[in-house]
């Protein structure tokens, strides 16, 4: 995929643009706190999208260096990356459960390779984030064994902080969920004797397992609490508003992720192949005609319960599980688009494949047990007739699904450019079937020997494989050559480009930071500081996806425009005015303000999170800089501190009394917290 297909939507947008500043920044030994190049500023370190403080930062850093770039290209193959510490998560966590290599292998790939992680392949962030959930797993299974807790221990306090900075919030809080389940899980006595032949000492596993999460968010907090208190902050991310938050997933849409994709939201699908789906259902329907343990019973009627409680919470307001949930658990109803939560399932299905795949080798290589039903079985369908009968149900539902075009709308825009992709599942369904349905028919008739079992199961893992490909890597992706793919390091110092803004009008469109020294004034949707979006809702229109066009409201009198065009620096990259009041309540009043008032500076320094200057005025009044305030921007005139005062509602200002002066504003994160500290409040 990194070389034969260029990923879009919020890849380069978001992620792509944050990282080769960050990186930028990072190869000039400075971690940038502050992005003055976006909305008129805003905070860089507690924006997750930036993933600052990531420790595979330091890897990027190095192949940046060795190679004198990062592009379009390198961003893809370290979202690819992600994948990989995916799959390798999912291996190490299955083989921790003592199941063989080959299981271990296809409930891994198929994880890894399914619908879920390739549609947010477009959210690099989201990639590594859900990486570390496998291996947070693998650590949590290692502390229950007697010899390898310090491992386990170190892996999930690792796991964690990698999951934390990551930049993904919506999978730190998702973890809420899956980590207190999995931990019940392995309290259970008859999960503990299937995979790790131990009893369970609940207090003791307890107590082990809850240790390095109380690490992990002691070392994580501070970061934590910047990223809820920004959130806070910004427009439609402070939660209560059910509607933000509603989700159309369905039953529709979950049937849609087992095995017809087109009728499912992207945004929650997790179709991982029909081959593994006929694997899966051919071992649980295995229970009625074989002896199964309590034990692993037990298993499945887990893993069928959290399918089921991820499933309601997913489908948003209509469920019952989820509005408790939003009403009741703080931190919840700040979240949307909660089909997302599906990413929880992964596991699961990884350990169902594994554990179907674990069963059909043993079934083909080794003598049957004895049938539990005893005389009446040959009255019961054999299983691979029942298998069929099951593939003909799937069949009809397809055919109906396609001959209604019942597709959801993401579907055009999700799978690319592949015509007549939707007729691919039907073909699917129909090699997965008959391809379990022949081994275990040719199984009836002997035994197959453990090498030609071996080499079937992996003939099935590889057409799994295939059948997931086949859209899978499309998804979000269009074909582009790799010579055409920008290279996205800043050529320049970053210090430069943000002195250079001064001289270079503004912009105003829909988009993120800039990486170059024309600073942007519009902001994406639901995103930024509410004050400032406010600014941006008293003058410019909606579409109806609730974008902002920058196209004037009509009711907006023609001086109002110059004046708003004037104040943030469109016109010509102006972005210091003083004023003899702040107390206008509009840009109007202010740039007539400015006109009279008079007054001179001159930048002596400028990095983007600090700014020097030398000051002229006339008169008392204030020097407005039209960049966001925030609680931990500080300044000092001639050296003493002073207060940081809110101008126009959203930028920050500061009183000068007449004369020359030397003013500075300085960025310093945690101030206003520390300050609070120790003043008692």
């Amino acid at each position: 995929m990194p070389f034969s297909l260029r990923i879009g939507n919020d890849f380069s947008g978001l992620y792509l643009s944050y990282k080769a500043y960050l990186l930028s920044s990072l190869a000039q030994f400075r971690i940038p706190w502050w992005s003055p190049s976006e909305a008129c500023g805003y905070p860089f370190y507690s924006n997750p999208f930036t993933q600052t403080f990531y420790p595979l930062n330091a890897v990027l850093l190095l192949y940046m260096k060795l190679t004198g770039g990062y592009s379009y290209t390198d961003h893809q193959i370290f979202t690819v990356f992600g994948v990989s510490l995916f799959v390798l998560g999912n291996y190490g966590w299955l083989r921790c459960l003592q199941i063989a290599v080959l299981p271990s292998v296809a409930g891994a790939l198929t994880a890894g390779l399914s619908y879920r992680i390739c549609e947010i392949l477009r959210f690099p962030n989201a990639v590594h984030s859900a990486a570390w959930y496998p291996f947070i797993l693998w650590g949590m299974t290692l502390v229950l064994l007697r010899d390898r807790k310090k491992a386990g221990f170190g892996l999930v306090l690792t796991s964690f902080v990698m999951l934390v900075t990551a930049g993904y919030p919506y999978y730190i809080y998702y973890s809420i969920f899956l980590v207190p389940m999995y931990a019940l899980f392995l309290c259970l006595p008859s999960v503990r004797e299937f995979f790790l032949a131990e009893k369970a000492r609940i207090r003791r596993t307890l107590l082990f397992l809850t240790t390095p999460f109380l690490v992990g968010v002691l070392v994580t907090s501070p970061y934590l609490y910047k990223i809820k208190w920004l959130m806070d902050q910004t427009q439609d991310r402070g939660g209560h508003d059910l509607s933000w938050a509603r989700s159309s997933f369905s039953f529709v849409d979950v049937i849609g992720s087992w095995f017809f994709p087109p009728s499912s939201l992207g945004e929650g699908w997790y179709y991982f192949g029909m081959t593994a789906l006929f694997l899966v259902a051919a071992y649980i329907l295995s229970f009625r005609y074989t002896r199964s343990s309590r034990a692993e019973k037990m298993v499945l009627i887990s893993v069928g319960l959290w399918f089921i409680f991820v499933t309601a919470v997913s489908f948003g307001s209509a469920s019952p599980v989820f509005l408790a949930l939003w009403y009741s658990m703080p931190g919840f109803s700040g979240l949307r688009e909660w089909s997302r939560i599906n990413i929880l399932l992964l596991p699961a299905v990884a350990l169902l494949v594994a554990l179907g795949t674990s069963w059909l080798t043993s079934t083909l290589s080794k003598p049957h047990q004895a049938d539990r039903s005893g005389s009446s079985a040959e009255k019961i369908p054999s299983l691979p007739n029942l298998l069929l009968l099951l593939w003909a149900v799937i069949l009809v539902i397809q055919i109906v699904l396609l001959s209604t075009k019942t597709f959801n709308n993401q579907w055009v825009y999700c799978h690319g450019s592949i015509r007549n992709a939707e007729v691919f599942y039907i073909l699917a369904g129909a090699v997965g079937s008959f391809s379990i349905y022949g081994l275990l028919k040719a199984r009836q008739r002997r035994v197959i020997p453990y090498g030609t079992a071996w080499l079937a199961l992996s003939g099935l893992i590889l057409i799994n494989l295939l059948d997931l490909s086949y859209v899978g890597n499309t998804l979000w992706s269009w074909p582009t050559p790799v010579k055409d793919a920008p290279q996205f390091t800043l050529s320049e110092d970053i210090g430069e480009l943000n002195r250079k803004s001064f001289l270079v009008p503004r912009t105003n469109h829909y988009w993120t930071i800039s990486n170059d020294s024309r600073f942007n004034v519009g902001i994406i949707e639901s995103w930024y500081y509410n004050r400032y979006t406010r600014l941006h809702e008293n003058y410019w229109e909606r579409n109806r996806d609730n974008r902002f066009i920058y196209e004037f409201k009509t009711n907006v009198e023609q001086s109002d425009r110059t004046a708003l065009e004037m104040l943030l620096g469109m016109h010509s990259g102006q972005k210091l005015w003083f004023t003899t009041s702040i107390a206008h309540g509009s840009p109007s009043p202010f740039i007539d303000d400015a006109k009279q008032a008079g007054g001179f500076a001159h930048i002596t320094h400028y990095t983007g999170d600090s700014i020097e200057l030398t000051v002229k005025c006339q008169a008392p009044g204030y020097l407005t800089f039209i960049d966001n305030w925030d609680p931990d921007w500080r300044a000092w005139i001639d050296g003493k501190k002073v207060p940081v005062l809110l101008g126009l509602g959203t930028f920050k200002s500061v009183a000068v009394n007449s004369g020359s002066h030397v003013i500075r504003f300085e960025y310093v994160p945690f101030s206003s917290e520390i300050e609070r500290f120790k003043s008692g409040r």
